[in-house]
Parts: C-alpha cells; structure tokens; sequence
C-alpha cells in the first residue's frame, strides 16, 4: 500500500514539474514575443525615404523625399507637413508589443484588421521605405480601453495589441503643409483690396505696425492691432481641400480681390470667391514657382470672413454729435435737473 502510494505521489509530483516547465516555457515565449514593433526602425528611421497609406475607404496617399523635402507625391508634390510624418515615424519607433491577439483571420474583423479588400473592411495599410529596408504594416481599431492600438503585419497572421494609438490621415490634406503661404510676417509691406471695397494698409520697416493709409478723420481703430491681425489671418489661412479647376472658373464675380507686397518687391494676388455657400481661395504671382502658386483651395467661411474686411471693420464706432447724445445724459460738470 505505501509503495502505492509512493509511486502515485511521485507521479504527481513529475505531472507538476511538467506542467510548471510548461508554463514557465509559455511564459518565457510571452516575454520573448514583448518588445519594440519594429527593432529596425529605430536605427533606419533617419533614412525613411517613402511612405505610403491606403484604407479600405479608397484613400490613398504617398509621401517622399526629394532632395531632402517631403513632398506628397500623390498631390503633384505639394509640400508635406514634415512634422505629422516625423510624428508618425516617432511613434512607430516608440510602439512596444503588449499582447499577443488572434492569429485567425476568421477572427480579425473583430480588431479591425481583415484585408483591405475584404467586404466591410475598416484597416488602413501604412508602408515604410528606408533606403535598404521596407515595412508594410495593417493598422485596426483603438482597443475598448482607449489606449493603443491593434497592428500585424502584411506577411504575418499574427495580432498584436501595441501601446502606441497611431495617427493616421483621414484625407490626403492631413499630410500635407498647412498653412496655405509659406510667407512670414516680417516678410510682409502692405496688403490692400483692390475691388470697390477698397483699402490699403502699410508700412514701412517690419517691426512696425500697419497703418490704415487715408483713415478717417476723427475715426479710430477698433482695436490697436485690428490691422495686424488682418495679417496674421491671411498668412495663417488653412485649406480644407485643393482643388483643380480651369480658367473659367475663376473668371466668375469675386467676393473679393486683394494685393499683398513684400519688402522684397514680390506682388501676389489674391482672389477670393463664393459659389453656392462655398469659398475657393486663390494666389497668384507673376514670376513665383511656389507650390500654391495659381492653385484653387477650399476654405471654410470662417477663414472667408476673416479676409473679406471692409474698412469700417477696422474702426471703432463714431463718437455720437453732441445734438444727438442719448436722452437724459449730463455733461460732466453739470448737475442734473430737479
């Protein structure tokens, strides 16, 4: 009977020495399978030289870099927004694996990671190109938490949930350098609007304030930075779409028309349009090769309102005549009837 026993007790004993190995050994795999997304990235990063999105939505667009500019090829190399794509790279060297997921793609709509092509398919598909590497990623959902996100690889059935939450574009214009002008404030001389409504505001070294050539007599500014702050909207308008439209479209009556000059002689025109509760935006220069030169942009009514000033948005209120101060008022001094 003790032998029994014994032998019984020394089975046990060997099942639990297998199972603990066994589990230390899954354990020891989970820690090994723990660590940086892309270990290559971060010694290649700096040598990034394409990258490229497309979602099961049908966005797609291309960054590259030419002659050391990030241009979005897919826009006609309109100039990029260095800092988003750095942003991007950045977060893609930080991103660690935190946990293994599903390795059955019967299962991956539910982390929003199926094909792109697959029907109701919500991935996005972010590839990288260094000069002597490449990486294709799959991009799914934000897990229930809210932190982080769920990847794998375009080669791999393999799920990750990484504790990074990438920021991808909705539209090619994420990427792509806002503001419009590539202009700064020291740069400017004058800025004036040529239509019926017109005005000009100058001046003459660019430390100074603007000045409000031929203001009224006895009206005073709104404000003391009214006129600078005119500037500062112009130079820092965003677009919510570029668009391509021929000549004629632009040969429509404007909402308004403006001139700005710089110290260093260059003239640009601005032309400003509304067509059924929309506002297109144009610049033009007559020897500039810059990337907004002659381009159409969408912009909101906002950003419209803030250019279509006319002068009497500059001014302060009129003081009232004196035979027509409000009834019951007292000059200074005088006291009040009895």
């Amino acid at each position: 009977m003790a032998k029994h026993l014994l032998s019984l007790f020394l089975i046990l004993l060997v099942g639990v020495g297998v199972g603990w190995f066994l589990l230390k050994q899954e354990g020891g795999q989970d820690v090994l399978q723990q660590g940086p997304l892309l270990p290559e990235l971060a010694e290649q990063g700096s040598q990034i030289q394409r990258v490229e999105l497309l979602d099961a939505q049908g966005l797609s667009v291309q960054a590259e870099q030419v002659d050391g500019k990030w241009l979005i090829s897919s826009e006609g190399g309109y100039p990029a927004d260095e800092e988003k794509l750095a942003e991007l790279v950045q977060a893609l060297v930080d991103a660690k694996r935190l946990q293994a997921k599903t390795r059955q793609p019967a299962h991956f709509h539910r982390l929003g990671l199926q094909e792109l092509d697959a029907p109701e398919s919500t991935v996005s598909q972010l590839t990288l190109q260094s000069t002597s590497h490449s990486w294709q990623l799959l991009i799914g959902n934000t897990p229930a938490s809210g932190h982080g996100r769920y990847v794998r690889f375009a080669s791999d059935n393999q799920s990750w949930l990484i504790d990074q939450d990438i920021s991808l574009p909705m539209a090619a214009r994420d990427w792509m350098r806002q503001p419009i002008l590539d202009l700064q404030n020291e740069q400017i001389a004058s800025v004036a609007r040529i239509d019926s409504h017109g005005w000009q505001i100058s001046r003459a070294a660019a430390e100074q304030d603007f000045v409000l050539t031929n203001q009224p007599q006895g009206r005073e500014l709104k404000y003391a930075t009214v006129l600078n702050a005119l500037v500062s909207n112009l130079l820092n308008i965003n677009f919510e779409e570029r668009l391509v439209v021929d000549e004629a479209f632009w040969q429509q009556p404007l909402e308004a028309s403006m001139q700005i000059n710089t110290f260093d002689g260059e003239q640009i025109q601005l032309s400003l349009l509304e067509l059924e509760d929309k506002h297109y935006l144009r610049f033009t220069a007559n020897q500039s090769q810059a990337y907004w030169q002659g381009a159409t942009y969408l912009i909101s009514g906002f950003s419209a309102n803030q250019l279509a000033k006319k002068t009497e948005d500059f001014l302060a209120e009129p003081p009232l005549p004196q035979n027509k101060l409000p009834v019951g008022h007292v000059e200074e001094g005088e006291a009040p009837h009895r």
